[in-house]
């Protein structure tokens, strides 16, 4: 029938809504760019690193730029929400690269993702996949499937692209919608289709007689705003109406080496085929416009055999007109015309070196008639002029490069009379002349026998041992074109990096972090045309490593002389015996160091629950630090860690005597939160202070001084004052005093910042330096008690000669005792 504008031939409006793709080079990797990563367990709310993966194409459209790389881990993407604005469930929109930098969004190496919509709920006609105003994008690797079609309703799509230039999508497999495989239109310019597939489409649901007459494979609309469009290694097969359709596009289109089969049939489920669509292999177009002499097809190298019409067909109207150059195709078996013209009057094809072979007639119209065809030379084909007629594997899996199976099928035999009988029409060939049909003469092809190998041993590895490459594991691999695929993994959370093996039989995988346990991975080995080995089967261990338990320590502590037992829960919080599988573990406490043990009748301790207990001994005063780490039962086997880090803190008990003189300052800004028992300096200069302190600096504090991180819970370490501030390409140092009567004092000092490491530390008391030292990651705060005398009245704190950018948090004044700070 001829194939003329429908209702119902697409959802998406044909005036400027629908973009073929441009590629004139294969995949490129990104000159720079960032990497991104998706995978079906991913959110997008996530980073979109390798650990943390994002989980949708849509994600990509607010984050790609030119030169940046998406990879798609293997798997099931499933169902998700309609985006309404656009009537597709994913989108890539408005994503521009460059031709030097191209976005580039493929499947992560040895993996498949696989957009499948199973038992979706469609109520419209829905799109798989829609790419709007995107150029320079290239697209490779996965699969779209399973998107049925709405009861008596519009066609569904696997993929649109509209207004979008530039574009390369590769080995791309659609099948089993309800509706059009892949669908360009207006606005379409210099674009690549390469060793994409499209099959099992049909659209049933149809209203009235158009049922089953629109879901073609690949569908080129725009009319004339679509050109430069290529096929290349292409397949179309089981497609209800045509594999490909180019009935509604003006342009320029190249379709080189593809295959256009069995389409007008829809596969029922006992197998057998039915008819029910137009049944073309190659719908050629034009529509409508008048370019007489004007070149708009260029068909090479193709296959169209078993459709339920013809292999080759104009099909374009009574106005449409433009000049093919149909060269080197072959024919076979198709219900009706292998090549077939009519439409086009006045317009002379050039026709060459083509074959039809077991079709109802060869060709029809005089616009096809051609030269150095099969029917010109008068050749009476037979099935000796072929190596085989079986197409057994037409529709197998793809070499490992994404390129088409390699088959015995229509290739010339050693004596077939088409070889050399062709004319030169510019294409490369060997002999005298080209051969007839899709296929030069080379040696018989003989299909590969089953390919072999011999697995390497069992893995075994510690836990977070990172990347793991065995090289050599898979050996005696014999294949033509070897293609490992891992058929099973029975615990596929033991990796962030799923296991594969390469074509030289290296194994890689990466365990997951902090996961232990044993996975069977099985493996088959396949060859060029698809036939896999026996299956064999490995397991990889990843042996539990104790991970170092952990603990946030409380607050330093000060009470009085004489106070007795001392209670405090929750000193420490956040105990973890380490990640989630190993939380079985217990966990205890343990002093390693008391700097004043005298100072106590019951030593400190922490119970589990974070607990500190501790009782001062009678009439002692003075200070001691005390270091703890906590302590699982996870063991140090494979070298693991069974004990934290060390951390530190102080008790000071103060002496009650009437003369005792006691400060506790805390340096923040003004809107800071106070600590219950100090008292706030707030850069002012040295004056009286609320609660009967006279205190300050030198000179006041600019406000960029004083910082409040909200970083930590101890809020006595959240807040300090910078010492010392650059003024005119000078460092200006600050000094701050408190008037305190003459006498001895302990003075404890705290400097660190929650936010940085960098510079050094060096503070002086009364001209002396009590405090050194050079901030890490591990270690943030420095904390000393000295004793220190006044002489003066007024007790002085100053910048070291080695200091770095003092950040002074907090100072503690007392009398000294006369058993001293120990």
């Amino acid at each position: 029938m001829i194939n003329a504008p429908n209702p119902h031939r697409l959802t998406f409006p044909l005036h400027g809504h629908l973009a073929a793709c441009l590629a004139t080079c294969l995949f490129a990797t990104s000159l720079a760019g960032a990497d991104y990563y998706l995978a079906p367990n991913g959110s997008d709310s996530a980073a979109g690193t390798l650990a943390a993966p994002f989980r949708s194409l849509t994600k990509l459209s607010t984050v790609m730029v030119a030169g940046d790389h998406a990879y798609l881990r293997g798997g099931t993407y499933g169902l998700r929400p309609v985006i309404e604005s656009w009537e597709s469930l994913e989108q890539l929109n408005y994503m521009n690269g460059t031709a030097a930098q191209p976005i580039v969004i493929e499947n992560y190496p040895g993996e498949k993702p696989v957009f499948d919509y199973t038992g979706y709920a469609n109520t419209r006609g829905l799109i798989a996949l829609y790419i709007v105003g995107s150029h320079h994008l290239r697209l490779k690797g996965i699969r779209i499937t399973n998107l049925a079609q709405v009861p008596d309703g519009p066609c569904s799509t696997g993929l649109v692209a509209d207004q979008s230039t530039d574009n390369v999508f590769e080995h791309i497999e659609i099948d089993r919608i309800g509706g059009y495989g892949f669908a360009l239109g207006a606005g379409a310019h210099r674009n690549q289709f390469i060793n994409c597939d499209a099959h099992h489409l049909d659209d049933r649901n149809t209203a009235g007689a158009s049922a089953w007459h629109n879901a073609n494979g690949f569908t080129v609309f725009g009319r004339e705003d679509v050109t430069g469009i290529i096929f290349d290694g292409c397949r179309a097969w089981l497609c209800s109406d045509d594999g490909f359709d180019l009935f509604g596009c003006d342009g320029f289109v190249t379709i080189r080496n593809c295959w256009g089969f069995r389409n007008g049939y829809h596969e029922q489920a006992d197998g057998t085929l039915r008819a029910v669509g137009d049944g073309m292999g190659f719908k050629l177009g034009p529509i409508d416009l008048q370019y007489p002499a004007e070149l708009k097809r260029v068909i090479t190298g193709n296959l169209a055999f078993e459709n339920l019409v013809c292999g080759f067909d104009e099909n374009g109207n009574y106005t449409g007109q433009g000049i093919f150059h149909i060269y080197n195709n072959t024919s076979f078996r198709n219900a009706s015309y292998g090549f077939r013209a009519a439409m086009m009057s006045g317009v002379v094809h050039d026709v060459r070196n083509n074959i039809s072979f077991q079709d109802l007639a060869p060709f029809y119209g005089a616009e096809w008639e051609g030269s150095s065809n099969s029917w010109n030379l008068g050749l009476d084909l037979t099935t000796a002029d072929f190596q085989s007629l079986d197409p057994t594997g037409v529709d197998g899996p793809r070499n490992p490069d994404g390129s088409l199976p390699v088959l015995p099928f229509l290739k010339p035999s050693a004596s077939s009379r088409v070889i050399d009988r062709g004319a030169d029409v510019g294409m490369p060939y060997s002999g005298s002349a080209p051969e007839l049909g899709a296929f030069e003469s080379t040696a018989s092809v003989t299909p590969p026998s089953a390919p072999s190998f011999s697995r390497g041993s069992d893995q075994t590895v510690l836990e977070d041992a990172g990347a793991r490459t065995v090289a050599g594991w898979a050996t005696a691999i014999s294949s033509d074109q070897p293609t490992f695929v891992v058929t099973g993994n029975t615990n596929p959370g033991l990796f962030s990096v799923g296991p594969a093996v390469s074509s030289t039989g290296t194994l890689t995988y990466t365990p997951a972090a902090n996961a232990a346990g044993s996975a069977t991975i099985t493996v088959v080995l396949r060859n060029s045309t698809g036939v896999s080995s026996s299956s064999q089967s490995f397991i990889i261990t990843v042996t539990a490593v104790n991970d170092a338990p952990s603990f946030i320590r409380g607050a330093n502590q000060s009470v009085a002389q004489d106070a007795g037992t001392q209670t405090v829960a929750n000193w420490a919080t956040e105990m973890s015996p380490g990640p989630a599988n190993e939380g079985s573990q217990t966990l205890a406490f343990r002093v390693t160091q008391n700097s004043n043990a005298g100072l106590f009748s019951a030593a400190p301790a922490v119970s589990a629950n974070g607990t500190l207990t501790y009782a001062t001994a009678a009439g002692t005063a003075g200070n001691a630090t005390v270091t703890m780490v906590v302590a699982d039962t996870g063991g140090t086997d494979n070298g693991g860690l069974d004990t934290s880090a060390a951390q530190s803190f102080t008790i000071a008990v103060s002496a009650t005597t009437s003369s005792v003189f006691e400060a506790n300052v805390n340096f923040q800004p003004a809107d800071a939160p106070v600590v219950a028992g100090w008292s706030v300096d707030s850069g002012a200069a040295y004056g009286a202070r609320a609660g009967a302190f006279t205190y300050g600096w030198n000179t006041a504090l600019r406000f960029d001084q004083l910082v409040d991180r909200d970083l930590t819970s101890e809020q006595l370490r959240d807040t300090f004052a910078r010492m010392q501030r650059p003024v005119r390409r000078k460092i200006t140092r600050y000094t701050w005093e408190i008037a305190v009567p003459n006498g001895t004092y302990q003075v404890t000092v705290t400097c660190g910042d929650a936010a940085r490491t960098t510079g050094t530390y060096a503070v002086t008391a009364e001209g002396r330096t009590i405090l050194t030292g050079s901030p890490t990651a591990s270690q943030r705060w420095f904390e000393t008690t000295s004793t220190v005398t006044v002489g003066d009245g007024r007790l002085s704190i100053g910048n070291g000669a080695t200091d770095g950018g003092n950040a002074i948090d907090c100072i503690r004044i007392v009398t000294a005792a006369p058993n001293g700070s120990g």
